[in-house]
């Protein structure tokens, strides 16, 4: 189990790393000394196999991992510890994460959802011969914008997103740079994110009615907080870096490299290509949390665990399409596994 190899971080697949993040706040626990950074794909998947029942039991706990403190602040006014929803403590966690999963657990077998898909991308990529990066990232807002809230965004007004998007994630990952810094920057991150939670509660409100409007008014704001991380930080940015990633490999120099000329792009192929355009180029560099006994901070490098070559076998780098088995026992990207019970609304659920 986890706690035995804890203990043995320096075996094969951990990497000590002493104050690799320096001092930090996490927002539960004070600071902590040192990190283990987790490299190995078999470590990687037993700890995210564990990790929901290590929040259940207290062992683990989620805390501010990526911004520095005195900057969130700003961009996380409303949760208690001041954390992004990462990092929410556990009771505020349970309020937001049923709700992640109402507004974005739509499976592939959801026909609606699918249908709506695939015709918001036949009409946006219609009849094009080049595209800007800019566009997968506002394209993916405008379908995640309908289909959690059921807010039709305009093309002109996605087009905006992407930089102020930039902007916030340039700022809030800058860890050791005053607030000082980015001047003008920062007001503006900060007005962009009261627009967003002045059009996202009356959203959710009509969407969901007295179920979301009878909540205490500080578990409202949480909700809607949420739902900016998610379009700006998680799936936001995440779905958008994977659709880009997708088409520099089909269409770049590289790309035809690895995966050749006659390669066919098709319907019965799209799952494998997605799980290793993934797992090649993680949109999401790591995971983890933070352990009780110890205040030690656990990272999972996904980039290296999934270039493990135990797992992805010789020249792990490269671009090539395995079975669709071999992704679905192994990935580990978007902390696949992290679900407590296999349920995505679970409060221990990462």
């Amino acid at each position: 189990g986890f706690p035995t190899y804890l203990g043995a971080y320096n075996a094969l697949g951990y990497g000590k790393v002493p104050g690799m993040f320096g001092t930090c706040d996490n927002g539960n626990l004070g600071a902590m000394a040192e990190s283990i950074e987790i490299l190995s794909a078999s470590y990687a998947k037993t700890y995210l196999h564990e990790y929901g029942y290590r929040i259940r039991t207290w062992n683990t706990f989620r805390g501010q991992m990526l911004e520095p403190v005195a900057m969130s602040y700003g961009w996380w006014p409303q949760p208690i510890n001041r954390a992004m929803s990462l990092g929410l403590t556990p009771m505020d966690h349970a309020v937001v994460r049923p709700w992640h999963a109402e507004l974005w657990g739509q499976g592939i077998d959801d026909k609606a959802i699918v249908d709506l898909v695939r015709a918001y991308s036949q009409n946006f990529w219609a009849n094009r011969s080049a595209y800007d990066t800019a566009e997968a990232r506002y394209f993916v807002q405008i379908i995640l914008h309908k289909i959690g809230l059921d807010i039709d965004s305009s093309v002109d007004v996605a087009k905006q997103i992407p930089d102020l998007q930039m902007s916030v994630v340039a700022e809030y990952t800058s860890n050791d740079i005053p607030p000082s810094f980015f001047e003008d920057v920062h007001d503006r991150n900060l007005q962009w994110h009261q627009e967003m939670m002045d059009e996202f509660r009356p959203a959710l409100a009509k969407k969901f009615g007295e179920r979301y409007t009878s909540l205490p008014r500080y578990d409202q704001d949480l909700v809607a907080m949420g739902t900016i991380d998610a379009l700006v930080w998680a799936g936001g940015l995440s779905v958008g870096s994977i659709l880009l990633n997708s088409m520099n490999v089909l269409y770049s120099a590289y790309g035809q490299g690895q995966i050749g000329k006659d390669f066919q792009f098709t319907e019965d192929n799209v799952y494998q290509f997605v799980y290793e355009t993934t797992r090649s180029a993680p949109p999401v560099g790591g995971f983890g949390g933070f352990e009780a006994r110890s205040n030690t901070h656990v990272w999972v490098d996904i980039g290296k665990a999934s270039a493990d070559a135990s797992i992805w076998g010789p020249n792990p780098t490269d671009f090539w399409l395995r079975p669709l088995e071999v992704y679905q026992q192994n990935t580990i990207n978007w902390a696949n596994g992290a679900l407590y019970g296999d349920d995505n609304g679970s409060p221990y659920s990462f």
